[in-house]
């Protein structure tokens, strides 16, 4: 039970806009931020070529040793499906020019707005497994076109207010934001209390300090530090992307501000 709130404050459903734009848009370098701080980049050719960097190293660029000793070099290329709902994206990893391939990840796109997609791949499953949507975290989450995270900012209007979020599963969920204490109410009137921490401009940490459940006020032992990152304000709310030091889970989702 004590967890409750503090889930429940970070499942939403972001609208998406049309199919037609991914490939004309999904062209050029994409970052994702990690909980640590560490970044990657997804980069797409418009000629159907692809890398990844992350901070372990580059994937389908460059050189690596095979197990018999001799060095190859990787390549990667991605391929798009937008006649699916979700729109349906490839991986194809080769080791030659002539574009043998050796592996291959399935997944999905969607497209929030120019600069913000949000992906899912199908990451540590048997292949070939596509994943059916972006509800697990495990698997999805959104990449920000190069630069746009870093730019943001004014995030000072978001340090205090009311917010909310509501999802048809888990109902409406209240948030109230002053100074360094957040304090989220469900609709069946379930609390938490967090301390928040601005760590830069638009970066934030909660740690719950106690839980109102059953009528009583019960102190946090979970130990839990959720790291949120602002990628994007928009017109009375904003997306976020969190995780937490407990899991690996991240997720991303969209927080609407609230006069309650």
């Amino acid at each position: 039970m004590n967890k409750i709130v503090f889930v429940i404050a970070i499942s939403f459903s972001i609208s998406t806009l049309g199919q037609q734009q991914i490939k004309e848009k999904i062209v050029g370098d994409w970052n994702t931020y990690l909980t640590a701080g560490d970044s990657g980049m997804f980069h797409f050719g418009a000629d159907g070529s692809m890398f990844i960097k992350s901070p372990q190293g580059i994937i389908g660029k460059g050189e690596f040793k095979l197990n018999d000793g001799r060095v190859a070099s990787s390549f990667m290329r991605y391929a798009i499906n937008t006649n699916s709902n979700p729109i349906q994206i490839d991986f194809y990893f080769a080791v030659d020019h002539q574009f043998n391939v050796v592996g291959k990840t399935e997944g999905i796109i969607e497209l929030l707005d120019d600069n913000l997609l949000r992906i899912a791949l199908n990451n540590n499953k048997p292949q070939p497994i596509r994943p059916k949507n972006f509800d697990n975290p495990n698997e999805s989450g959104v990449i920000a076109r190069k630069g746009q995270i870093i730019e943001l900012e004014n995030c000072d209007k978001l340090k205090n207010g009311s917010f909310k979020m509501t999802d048809p599963f888990t109902g409406t969920t209240f948030i109230e934001r002053k100074g360094d204490i957040q304090v989220e109410t469900n609709d069946i009137g379930d609390k938490v209390k967090l301390k928040i921490e601005w760590t830069s401009e638009c970066l934030y940490t909660l740690k719950p300090i106690e839980f109102y459940v059953n009528n009583k006020w019960i102190a946090d032992t979970t130990g839990v530090v959720q790291t949120v990152q602002i990628i994007k304000i928009k017109k009375g709310s904003y997306i976020f992307s969190a995780g937490n030091n407990k899991t690996n889970l991240r997720i991303t989702r969209e927080l609407f501000m609230s006069k309650k």
